[in-house]
C-alpha cells in the first residue's frame, strides 16, 4: 500500500461517510462525481513520472497510485468545501505551482522549436579553442554552510589571519585540510556555476572576493593566487567528454533561457510587487 494511502486511509474512509460528515444525499452524489471524474490523463501523467524515477510499474503500484488520486481527490474536494483554497498562503501557493507547471510547458515547447543544437555548441567552442578566448585562474577557496562565518572568515582574512590555515580548519571542501583550500587552475567557461565562476572573473591577482559566494555547496570565500592566462591545452571539442559536453550544453540552454527572458520583460507589463488588490496576471 502506498504511503498515502497507509496515511489516509481511516480519514479517506471517513470522508466517505456522510453522516460522520453531516452532509445532505446531494452533496455526497457531488462527490461521488468528483471522485469519478479523475481522467485517464491524469493517472498516465502520474505512471509517467513513476516510471522516470525507476518505479516498477507492478499492477500493484498502478492501483496504488489510482488510489493515491481517489484518496486527494476526496481530501481537496472536502479544502474545497471549507474554502481553504481562498486561504492567502494556500491561493498563492496554488497559483506559483501554477507558474511553475506553465514555465516548464513554456520552455519545453520553446526548446522545441529553438533548440540548441550540438553543432552551435561546436561551432561556440571552437570558435573560442581557436582564437584562444579560453582563460584559466589559479585560486583557494574556503566553502562553509552559513553566510555569517563566512563573512566573519573574510574580515579575519582581511585582519591578516592564513587564507590556508583557515581553510584547514573552517573548509567544509574536501580535502581543504590537505591542500589549504587550493583548487588549482580552474576554467570558468566548462564550469556550470556561473555566480562562482562569474565571481573568479571579477577578480584580480592576489585579491578575495569582498562577499561570499552563494553556491549549491554553501558559501564560498574565493581567492586568486594566479592568472588569468589563456588555455593552451584544450581539447577539441570532438575530443571532450560527454560530461563537459553536457555542462556546455546546459550553459547554452541557459544562456539561451537568459536572452528569451530579457526580451519577456522589456516587453511585458507584469510587475514584481503588487498591492492585494491588483491583478497582474
Amino acid at each position: 500500500m502506498s504511503t498515502i494511502n497507509k496515511k489516509y486511509t481511516l480519514l479517506v474512509s471517513a470522508l466517505g461517510l456522510s453522516a460522520a460528515l453531516d452532509v445532505t444525499a446531494a452533496e455526497q452524489a457531488q462527490t461521488d462525481s468528483q471522485t469519478s471524474a479523475i481522467s485517464q490523463a491524469e493517472i498516465d501523467y502520474v505512471v509517467k513520472r513513476r516510471a522516470a524515477q525507476g518505479v516498477p510499474l507492478t499492477d500493484e503500484i498502478k492501483q496504488d497510485i489510482k488510489e493515491d488520486l481517489v484518496s486527494q481527490s476526496l481530501l481537496a474536494d472536502q479544502a474545497l468545501r471549507k474554502q481553504l483554497d481562498k486561504n492567502p498562503e494556500i491561493e498563492a501557493h496554488l497559483q506559483l505551482d501554477r507558474l511553475a507547471i506553465l514555465s516548464k510547458a513554456y520552455l519545453d515547447a520553446y526548446f522545441k522549436e529553438h533548440p540548441v543544437t550540438e553543432d552551435s555548441i561546436r561551432s561556440d567552442y571552437e570558435s573560442k579553442r581557436t582564437s584562444g578566448k579560453f582563460l584559466e585562474y589559479k585560486i583557494r577557496q574556503i566553502v562553509v554552510p552559513d553566510k555569517a562565518e563566512a563573512e566573519g572568515i573574510i574580515k579575519q582574512i582581511k585582519s591578516g589571519a592564513d587564507f590556508s590555515e583557515l581553510a584547514k580548519h573552517k573548509s567544509h571542501d574536501p580535502g581543504a585540510e590537505h591542500h589549504g583550500g587550493s583548487i588549482g587552475w580552474f576554467r570558468p567557461d566548462i564550469f556550470i556555476d556561473e555566480a562562482f565562476a562569474g565571481a573568479v572573473t571579477q577578480l584580480k591577482k592576489g585579491e578575495l572576493t569582498v562577499e561570499p559566494v552563494k553556491t549549491r555547496y554553501g558559501w564560498n570565500i574565493i581567492l586568486l593566487d594566479d592568472g588569468p592566462r589563456k588555455v593552451t591545452d584544450a581539447q577539441p571539442y570532438d575530443h571532450t567528454n560527454i560530461k563537459l559536453r553536457g555542462v556546455l550544453r546546459e550553459k547554452a540552454e541557459k544562456k539561451q533561457v537568459e536572452k528569451l527572458l530579457a526580451e519577456l520583460k522589456g516587453a511585458s507589463h507584469v510587475a514584481a510587487i503588487t498591492d492585494s488588490n491588483s491583478k497582474t496576471r
